[in-house]
Protein backbone atom coordinates (compact mmCIF):
# COMPACT_ATOMS: atom_id res chain seq x y z
CA UNK A 1 0.00 0.00 0.00
CA UNK A 2 3.19 1.99 0.48
CA UNK A 3 3.43 2.20 -3.36
CA UNK A 4 0.33 3.53 -3.84
CA UNK A 5 0.72 6.17 -1.45
CA UNK A 6 3.74 6.82 -3.03
CA UNK A 7 2.33 6.94 -6.71
CA UNK A 8 -0.54 8.80 -5.45
CA UNK A 9 2.10 11.48 -3.38
CA UNK A 10 4.08 11.60 -6.54
CA UNK A 11 1.23 12.64 -8.70
CA UNK A 12 0.36 15.41 -6.03
CA UNK A 13 3.41 16.81 -6.29
CA UNK A 14 3.97 16.49 -9.74
CA UNK A 15 0.35 18.25 -9.83
CA UNK A 16 1.20 20.79 -7.36
CA UNK A 17 4.59 21.49 -9.18
CA UNK A 18 2.79 21.33 -12.65
CA UNK A 19 -0.06 23.85 -11.33
CA UNK A 20 3.15 26.55 -9.78
CA UNK A 21 4.56 26.31 -13.08
CA UNK A 22 1.23 27.11 -14.67
CA UNK A 23 0.64 29.93 -12.78
CA UNK A 24 4.40 31.22 -13.14
CA UNK A 25 4.13 30.74 -16.75
CA UNK A 26 0.47 32.57 -16.43
CA UNK A 27 2.15 35.26 -14.08
CA UNK A 28 5.04 35.90 -16.62
CA UNK A 29 2.52 35.89 -20.03
CA UNK A 30 0.34 38.59 -17.61
CA UNK A 31 3.27 40.66 -17.03
CA UNK A 32 4.59 39.94 -20.65
CA UNK A 33 1.46 41.21 -22.39
CA UNK A 34 1.16 44.08 -20.18
CA UNK A 35 4.55 45.26 -20.68
CA UNK A 36 3.97 45.11 -24.56
CA UNK A 37 0.62 46.84 -23.84
CA UNK A 38 2.32 49.77 -22.33
CA UNK A 39 5.04 50.13 -24.99
CA UNK A 40 2.26 50.65 -27.82
CA UNK A 41 0.34 52.75 -25.62
CA UNK A 42 3.70 55.09 -25.22
CA UNK A 43 4.48 54.64 -28.94
CA UNK A 44 1.13 55.78 -29.77
CA UNK A 45 1.30 59.03 -27.29
CA UNK A 46 4.20 59.94 -29.15
CA UNK A 47 3.13 59.61 -32.33
CA UNK A 48 -0.41 61.39 -31.16
CA UNK A 49 1.75 63.93 -29.56
CA UNK A 50 4.05 64.57 -32.89
CA UNK A 51 0.63 64.52 -34.68
CA UNK A 52 -0.77 67.47 -32.60
CA UNK A 53 2.91 69.34 -32.52
CA UNK A 54 2.94 69.42 -36.76
CA UNK A 55 -0.70 70.40 -36.76
CA UNK A 56 -0.19 73.43 -34.62
CA UNK A 57 2.95 74.19 -36.51
CA UNK A 58 0.88 73.76 -39.65
CA UNK A 59 -1.40 76.70 -37.88
CA UNK A 60 0.96 78.84 -37.63
CA UNK A 61 2.74 78.98 -41.00
CA UNK A 62 -1.37 79.41 -42.20
CA UNK A 63 -1.90 82.23 -40.42
CA UNK A 64 1.50 83.77 -41.31
CA UNK A 65 0.85 83.16 -45.00
CA UNK A 66 -2.62 85.09 -43.90
CA UNK A 67 -1.12 87.49 -42.74
CA UNK A 68 1.44 87.82 -45.51
CA UNK A 69 -0.74 87.77 -47.85
CA UNK A 70 -2.76 90.68 -46.44
CA UNK A 71 0.81 92.88 -46.10
CA UNK A 72 0.86 92.43 -50.07
CA UNK A 73 -2.47 93.00 -51.03
CA UNK A 74 -2.17 96.47 -48.66
CA UNK A 75 1.30 97.13 -50.49
CA UNK A 76 -0.63 96.88 -54.10
CA UNK A 77 -3.22 98.72 -52.70
CA UNK A 78 -1.21 101.76 -52.00
CA UNK A 79 0.84 101.26 -54.81
CA UNK A 80 -2.32 101.42 -56.96
CA UNK A 81 -3.66 104.14 -55.35
CA UNK A 82 -0.30 106.20 -55.54
CA UNK A 83 -0.37 105.02 -59.39
CA UNK A 84 -4.54 106.71 -59.44
CA UNK A 85 -2.71 109.81 -57.46
CA UNK A 86 0.03 109.88 -59.68
CA UNK A 87 -2.01 109.85 -63.08
CA UNK A 88 -4.57 112.37 -61.09
CA UNK A 89 -1.53 114.55 -60.48
CA UNK A 90 -0.30 114.61 -64.34
CA UNK A 91 -3.62 114.91 -66.35
CA UNK A 92 -4.30 118.01 -63.39
CA UNK A 93 -0.16 119.49 -64.80
CA UNK A 94 -1.20 118.89 -68.49
CA UNK A 95 -4.80 120.53 -67.86
CA UNK A 96 -2.56 123.70 -66.03
CA UNK A 97 -0.18 123.74 -68.92
CA UNK A 98 -3.12 123.64 -71.37
CA UNK A 99 -4.88 126.44 -69.56
CA UNK A 100 -1.66 128.75 -69.23
CA UNK A 101 -1.06 128.20 -73.07
CA UNK A 102 -4.94 129.12 -73.77
CA UNK A 103 -4.25 132.16 -71.88
CA UNK A 104 -0.71 133.42 -73.60
CA UNK A 105 -2.36 133.12 -76.63
CA UNK A 106 -5.57 134.93 -75.49
CA UNK A 107 -3.35 137.39 -74.12
CA UNK A 108 -1.21 137.26 -77.89
CA UNK A 109 -4.35 137.86 -79.57
CA UNK A 110 -5.45 140.95 -77.35
CA UNK A 111 -1.99 142.03 -77.49
CA UNK A 112 -2.40 141.81 -81.59
CA UNK A 113 -6.03 143.49 -81.52
CA UNK A 114 -4.76 146.46 -79.65
CA UNK A 115 -1.67 147.05 -81.90
CA UNK A 116 -4.16 146.69 -84.86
Amino acid sequence: MDSKEDVKSTVADSNSQTAAMADKNLNDSFKSVQVLLQTMQDKFQAMSDEIVHRIDEMGHRINDLEQNISDLMQQADMNENSNEMSSTSDSQQQQQQQQSKSQTMDVGKQDQQIDE
